[in-house]
């Protein structure tokens, strides 16, 4: 008798609507999908996709059944709809007021197209108020992850820039870039800061190290300090830069690295040269070497019959992670200070060039909390978690 391999095919797995009210999951592409989470089951067997909920969602939702279920299901979606709604905004750097624009909009499109789930539609809030809400939900919390991932950071460097905003309010940006013991570079906003009165080198370092002392970084990892070269940034003792180096003597720390660049060099070749045709080219020939065994063996083969230095693809952006601490620390420790240095403060311009289209004559009522948590939203590079969001709140029909 003969051997038949199971498959899933075989065993006519078909996805049960009770499955929907029972688990929160939902059929999407042949596997199911966790509303609550958007986590994906592979296997449609109720095993699988009851095991995945009672793990992560029985405890909040084990009191709710039937059409209780079936409506916290439609406003966990209807929420999660308004941040992305939200994200958009920030992103874009559109007042907050267009999110109604928005809903009048799709309220026509769900009309012509699927005007059965109209009454579902108009539960998702995107009033002017409820935006902005959600804009704060959302830099609080990619603020928060940046917060987590400063705990990790081995090195790292800042980058300042003061302007002013339509207003004539000074709004001091401070961004970080640190880098951990697996190499990996996270460059983020670390601050916006407005300042009162004066902006002198005083007045930045005490801005200064409020954002240490929110974010819970250590001077004794700091490498550099990229600047723009003002006066009250560079000045050796009553500068920016000369009270840190005298904060750094105090804590028997050596001095950072002082960058003050005026031209930026590296940004304006950027936006000259085009390299996305030359990059592209090159991702396609290592993916092609490296997406099936005999591709890579046959490759290895030919670098070894023409003597090649190199005797396979080499992927250098690993090169230094890769490197035994034990025997080249030196090595390592100076690479991971020089990948976190900021060679221009480039970036703080970009945000200030965001900064002015948010807070514009027509917008100048925006108060610098949610003009931080907008740059914050709109510099990231990071994903906001709308899952944990959207658990944290009470779900409600909008008005």
């Amino acid at each position: 008798m003969s051997n038949k391999k199971r498959t899933i095919d075989s065993e006519y797995r078909v996805f049960k609507d009770q499955w929907e009210d029972d688990y929160f999951c939902i059929e999407w592409q042949n596997k199911g999908m966790c509303i609550i989470c958007k986590e994906t089951i592979a296997v449609l067997k109720e095993y699988n996709i009851k095991r995945h909920y009672e793990t992560k969602h029985k405890d909040k939702f084990k009191n709710l059944e039937g059409k209780e279920r079936k409506k916290c299901e439609q406003n966990v979606s209807t929420v999660r709809a308004s941040y992305r709604v939200a994200q958009l905004i920030a992103k874009e750097s559109k007042p907050f007021s267009d999110g109604e624009f928005v809903k009048k909009c799709m309220s026509h499109v769900i009309d012509e197209i699927c005007p059965e789930n109209k009454c579902l539609f108009e539960q998702v809030s995107l009033s002017r108020q409820t935006i902005t809400r959600r804009i704060e939900d959302l830099g609080l919390n990619l603020f928060e992850q940046v917060q987590d991932r400063v705990k990790h950071f081995q090195y790292f460097s800042i980058a300042l820039d003061e302007s002013t905003d339509m207003v004539d309010t000074a709004q001091l940006l401070i961004f970080l870039r640190g880098v951990n013991a697996n190499f990996e570079i996270t460059e983020e906003l670390g601050a916006l800061e407005s300042l009162s009165g004066t902006t002198t080198g005083e007045d930045i370092f005490k801005a200064l190290l409020n954002t240490f002392k929110n974010l819970g970084l250590d001077f004794e990892n700091l490498v550099s300090i990229t600047t723009d070269g003002a006066k009250s940034m560079i000045g050796s003792k009553s500068g920016l830069i000369g009270r840190i180096n005298s904060k750094m003597s105090e804590l028997n720390l050596s001095p950072p690295i002082g960058i003050h660049c005026i031209v930026h060099q590296q940004a304006l070749c950027g936006k000259v040269l085009d390299l996305e045709n030359v990059m592209s080219i090159v991702v396609q020939i290592i993916n092609f070497i490296r997406s099936h065994g005999l591709n890579h063996r046959q490759f290895q083969n030919f670098l070894s019959e023409i003597e090649s230095e190199y005797k396979d693809v080499l992927y250098h952006s690993n090169f230094y992670s890769n490197l035994s601490e034990e025997d080249s620390p030196n090595v390592r420790k100076f690479a991971a200070k020089m990948s976190c240095i900021f060679g221009s403060t480039y970036i703080c311009e970009q945000v200030f060039s965001t900064m002015k289209i948010n807070k514009s004559k027509t917008r100048s009522r925006i108060t610098n909390e949610h003009l931080h948590a907008v740059l914050r939203v709109n510099s990231t590079k990071l994903e906001p978690n709308i899952n944990f969001l959207c658990q944290q709140k009470q779900a409600h029909s909008s008005h």
